[in-house]
Formats: structure tokens, sequence, C-alpha cells
């Protein structure tokens, strides 16, 4: 079985398929209601297949798995377009597709009382579809299809099926995230102009022969892009509301993987291709700036939220902090650890931001000030809760510790940058940020006095329960074992700087 699927383009089926079923899913959305999420489910399932033989292939094998296709060819002007796994694409693809099946399925209870099922799950699917392909693109005209792809279904999925001033939040999302996009394809328009070629294969030998100034140009113009999608501080200012406001489901995407394809998208493209610009005195500074400053900023913006979905969208901020953090230190523990931490974010993220939808979905409160006790209704929410909680502040036995481990480690050995050791213990100092308003959030939620008007509470269906306790596991288990997707990032990293 597994030699027939090796014989089929298995990645361009795993991003092709939600594509091409979309509609059907749109067409039968009147007749079937929610119940049409099954067949998003199931088209995302065969995805998420497709995408692990692909992962087992490559960690069996050692080598990238490459689809390529030609799309233009005129004389001596050859343009390919293409999917290709490695050690870094592997990384964001699995969590992206594994979360999208997930969420899908618990997407099935929470629109039960929704409206516009088939439309909802049209433009849920296009919208994996679009965060797959960015993260496997070979093409920089590709990937920023892909990217764009990202953006409108999850405008329309917030601005009609979002909580409050929705519609509101929805445009502000994209005013925001669309700027940055605009910027994104300057630069990659940069790229062909200096380089004389799409390929993301090809330009980087090129694009490091360029002259500094030039790169630092094609580096800023990319990076308002990518800092806009992880909603780093100052860019950031999308993000409280669209996931706050966004309908659960989306806010566990938005957050849990989408941002983190602003991050898979600087070790792809800027590290390879300007890495001695990135590396300079000045050009480190502000990042690692910019990236301490978000793990503070999200994380005490956190701490002083009411609101359940407002206070985890703050430490989505905080997160990418952490992130960026390791990027910014570019050394190969650092690296690792912030592609180890996109798949330990979008579990955790996920996760809690399930366990908020569950909350609302059977209290009706999103006012932590009104909720309490109910771990006694709720045990097996409050169970998830607490090891999502304990992930995000980055405790054992969950694989945030591991991820944030790495990440400071790559802090610690970043000797080339002359404040290494004083930006990390600041950043390790602010880890006690992200316990404070994780456990807040526990104690105030599922602990203290039960009110007399939540006596009668009781779990969610299984269609959203499943998926949760399916991403707890995978925190602990990821946590206690993390070798799998260490090995695969390992062989990424070591392109870009050689191991150690």
């Amino acid at each position: 079985m597994l030699s027939k699927l090796a014989e089929l383009p298995l990645l361009t089926l795993a991003v092709v398929l939600p594509i091409i079923f979309s509609p059907l899913a749109y067409a039968l959305g009147e007749k079937l209601k929610a119940n049409v999420g099954w067949i998003a489910t199931a088209i995302l399932f065969i995805s998420t297949l497709f995408v692990f033989d692909v992962a087992h292939t490559f960690v069996s094998t050692g080598s990238p798995w490459l689809e390529s296709y030609t799309w233009v060819a005129a004389g001596r002007i050859i343009f390919d377009f293409g999917f290709l796994a490695d050690g870094i694409s592997l990384a964001p693809a699995l969590i992206i597709i594994a979360l999208c099946t997930a969420t899908a399925i618990y997407s099935i209870g929470y629109t039960s009382h929704k409206h516009a099922h088939g439309l909802y799950f049209f433009n849920y699917m296009l919208y994996a579809a679009g965060m797959l392909g960015a993260v496997l693109a070979t093409n920089v005209i590709e990937f920023y299809f892909f990217w764009e792809l990202m953006l409108i279904p999850s405008y329309f999925l917030i601005a009609e099926w979002g909580y409050g001033e929705r519609r509101r939040v929805a445009f502000k999302y994209f005013i925001f995230t669309h700027f940055g996009a605009v910027s994104l394809l300057l630069g990659l328009l940069g790229i062909f102009v200096y380089t004389g070629t799409f390929s993301l294969l090809e330009a980087p030998a090129l694009a490091r022969q360029l002259p500094f100034l030039t790169q630092l140009m094609l580096t800023v113009l990319m990076m308002v892009g990518f800092a806009t999608k992880m909603a780093l501080v100052p860019l950031h200012g999308w993000l409280p509301e669209a996931h706050a406001e966004a309908p659960t489901p989306i806010s566990v995407l938005l957050s849990g993987v989408m941002i983190e394809v602003g991050a898979y998208a600087i070790v792809r493209m800027i590290l390879p291709m300007f890495n001695i610009t990135w590396t300079t005195y000045e050009v480190m500074m502000i990042t690692v700036l910019v990236a301490v400053f978000s793990m503070y900023y999200g994380g005490l913006m956190a701490l002083a939220q009411n609101d359940i979905k407002r206070l985890l969208a703050y430490s989505s901020i905080s997160q990418m902090g952490y992130i960026f953090f390791g990027i910014s230190m570019a050394t190969s523990f650092g690296l690792a650890g912030a592609l180890f931490h996109v798949i330990n974010h979008g579990i955790l993220k996920g996760m809690l931001f399930m366990v908020a939808g569950i909350i609302i979905h059977q209290t009706g409160i999103r006012d932590m000030r009104k909720l309490g006790g109910l771990a006694q209704r709720m045990p097996i929410t409050a169970t998830a809760a607490l090891v999502g909680a304990l992930g995000i502040a980055g405790a054992p036995p969950t694989n945030g510790f591991m991820s944030e481990w790495l990440i400071f480690e790559g802090g610690f050995s970043a000797t080339h940058f002359p404040n290494y050791f004083a930006f990390s213990v600041v950043a390790v100092v602010g880890s006690a940020i992200s316990a404070a308003y994780m456990l807040w959030f526990i104690k105030r939620v599922f602990y203290g006095p039960l009110p007399e008007e939540l006596k009668d509470v009781k779990e969610p269906p299984l269609t959203m329960l499943a998926p949760l306790v399916t991403l707890m596991v995978a925190a602990v288990v990821l946590g206690v074992y993390p070798a799998p997707a260490l090995n695969v990032i390992n062989l990424g990293v070591s392109t870009l700087f050689g191991g150690g």
C-alpha cells in the first residue's frame, strides 16, 4: 500500500483535494446541515494521511520530497512550481493539516445551531488548503497565491460567523494583513527582479550575492508581511479582536497555525537568502528587541483580561515572541526550538481555544469573573485546559517545555551576538508571565465556588470533546518523547547552519 502511495503526487493531492471538494460541501450544506462537516473532515483526513506518509518517507530516507511542474516554458524562460516537504516545511505542514482535521470535527458540534453550514465548510476547506499550500510551495508567486488564499476565506469566516462587531473586526483584520501582503509581494517581486528566478530552490544562492543594501531592502519588505501575519509588536493590532471575535474553530486555526506560517516563511526565505544581513548586529538588535517586547507585552496584556478568548489571543502574541526570539538568534538550537514550538503552540493553543469554545457553547459565558468551579461539572475539559496551560507555561512533561528549552538554549549559545546573555536572561524571566496568566485562567474558570446558574452544566458533545482529548494526548506524548518531531526538524536546520 505504501509503495503504491509513493507513486502518487501526495503533496499535490493533499493541497488540491480540499479545494476540489469545497464546492461539494457548499452544495450539500442545505441538505446535511452541520453534518456536511463530515465531508470536510473526510477530505482533510485523507490529506493528513498523505502528508504523514510523506513525513514517514522523509524520515526513512532523509531525502526531501519534491513534486515539480512546469508553469511557463517559452524559449529559455522556464518557470516551475510545485510542493516540497523537507525538515523545514514538514513541521508546519503536519500541524496545519492535523489541526485542521481535528478542528473540522470540532466544528460539527460547534456549528450545530449556526446557519449556512455549506458556506462555512466551503470557506473552511479553502482556508486549510491555503495554509498547507503556503508552507509547501516551491515558487514565490505560488507561495503568494496560497498566502492570499489564507486571508480571503478567513475574512468571510470571521465576518459571517463571528461574535460581537464581527464585520468591523473582519475588515480590520483584512486591512492589516493585506497591507502586510502588499509589502510582501513587493519583496517577492524584488527577488525575481534581482535574481531572475521565482524558485525558492534556486533563489537563495543567487540572493546571497546581492549587495548588502539590496538584501536589507528586500528583508524589510518581506518582514513587514511576515511580522504582520505573526502579529509581532507593533504590527499586532489586528490579532486581539480577530482571535477573540472569530468563531471558536477559526480562532483555533488563526492562533494555532495561521500566524505561524509567517515564522515558517522567515526560516524558508529570509534566512537562506539573506543570512549575512539577518545576523548583522544592528538587524539582530532590532529583531531580538521585537521578540522580547512581544513576549512581555502579550503576556502582560493577557494577565489583564477578563474575557477568555482575549486572554488566549494576547497569549498568542507572547508566544510568537518566543518563536521569533529563537529565529532571531540564528543558532541551530534556536531554530530547532522555534520550529518545534510551531508544532507545540499549534497543539496547545488549539486545545485552549477549543476549551474556550466549549465553555462558551455550554455556559453562554466568556467573562471569567462570572465563571468558577467548572472542574466539578466538566472534568475532562478541565484536565485538557490544565495540560494546555502547563504547556504554554513551559512546564514538563508537556511539549511546551522542550521547545522553550531549545529556544532559550539557542539564545545562550548565540555568542555571535554581543548582548546574547542579557537578552536570553530577560526572555527566560518573561516565561514567568506565561505561567502567571495561564494559572490565573485555570483558577478563575475551573476552581472555586460553582455559580448557582452553572450547576447543570455538563461536558460538550463527543464531536467537540474527542478532538480536544486527542490534542491533549499529543501534548503529553511530544513532551515525553519529542524525538520524532525533532529528528525531522534537525534535518532541515542542518541545511541552514550545518548542524551544531
